[in-house]
């Protein structure tokens, strides 16, 4: 008597009721998580790597619909993505829990000595090569062949979830202007991404729980240098004096950022950083020393010299944000950037 007939498992549904549940979850799981997964994708809508995209891709730049993204911008959609991929794990710890103790792991997984042959068959038969098809069984070997491929795939899917997972929060601050949020446009895919938060009248405690700073380049940070009152600091500014008065907090400044501390020089005065070509005066005028480096690290200071050095510029501030929190006990990076990397001086 076979142990995958139905002899073997009389009494019960072909689809028990614990396994229906748990693939209509999967269902909308998978849906979030498509749309969440969409999300993050805008922020850079392209595959490979910035100047040397796949060119197999025939949609490089091109942005999904926006009745497909769920969570309204990078961050929301990271959230979103990491929250159902926890559910998704927990349905897949049930179902396989079920799978194992009552027993169903006979019937449909893919055994080769059992089901090779038959899923040969069934294969050939549906390529019309074969005019019969095989002993018909409650699966036949493609089908268990399938069933089996998916249960590895959801676990390759939640292992690779767990590599690209690290337990940051990432805040993007601006001047609100009084309005409730503000827009911003990319120069290069013309993306909108909306800001909701701002540094103004942030307390004391929440500045020093931040782990790092990064002033952004370009016309942003000359806006934010704006001032009403000519006798005061602009706040973005202000914000930023404070920053560097906690030496825990990194202070990352790139390209044009440098602007935004024009009008406190006597925090970089002295030090090394590095800047966009076009403010080496602006910067020895301030009393720093400009460094000819891609990336400089001088203490709890990391500048870039442009924005196409920007992944020099974030690996650096995140290894160095690793290295700080694996000295506290937590291990949950492993860091990639070398110090004697070309492109990357850490000044001693």
């Amino acid at each position: 008597m076979p142990e995958t007939g139905d002899s073997a498992f009389k009494g019960r549904r072909e689809q028990p009721l614990p396994i229906r549940i748990v693939h209509w979850c999967n269902a909308v799981f998978l849906t979030l998580m498509a749309g969440s997964g969409l999300q993050i994708f805008l922020a850079y809508p392209s595959l490979g790597p910035r100047g040397a995209q796949y060119g197999w891709y025939p949609f490089q730049g091109t942005p999904t619909p926006a009745w497909t993204r769920i969570g309204g911008w990078l961050g929301g959609g990271r959230q979103w993505h990491f929250a159902i991929a926890w559910f998704f794990v927990l349905n897949g710890l049930f179902y396989l829990s079920y799978f194992v103790l009552s027993g169903e792991w006979r019937r449909r997984m893919f055994r080769p000595w059992r089901d090779a042959n038959g899923a040969v068959a069934q294969f050939l038969y549906y390529l019309r090569i074969r005019r019969t098809p095989p002993p018909k069984d409650f699966y036949n070997g493609l089908q268990r062949f399938a069933y089996t491929s998916v249960i590895i795939f959801g676990l390759v899917m939640v292992l690779s979830g767990l590599a690209i997972y690290k337990p940051v929060q990432l805040h993007f601050l601006t001047r609100l202007w009084g309005q409730p949020s503000l827009t911003f446009y990319g120069h290069e895919y013309k993306v909108p991404f909306e800001c909701h938060e701002s540094f103004e009248n942030m307390d004391d405690a929440t500045l020093r729980s931040y782990a790092a700073i990064i002033v952004p380049s370009a016309i942003v940070s000359d806006r934010l240098r704006y001032t009403e009152d000519i006798n005061t600091l602009p706040p973005a500014t202000e914000f930023l004096k404070r920053a560097f008065a906690e030496k825990h907090i990194l202070k990352g400044i790139i390209c044009h950022g440098m602007w935004l501390a024009a009008p406190i020089p006597e925090t970089v005065r002295g030090r090394r950083i590095t800047c966009h070509n076009n403010l080496i005066g602006d910067v020895r005028n301030m009393g720093a020393a400009y460094t000819d480096q891609d990336v400089v690290v001088d203490g709890d200071l990391i500048t870039a010299r442009t924005a196409d050095h920007c992944h020099l510029f974030a690996r650096t501030i995140i290894d160095l944000v690793a290295a700080r929190t694996a000295r506290n006990g937590s291990r949950w990076w492993r860091s990639t950037v070398d110090a004697r990397e070309p492109g990357v001086r850490h000044v001693q």
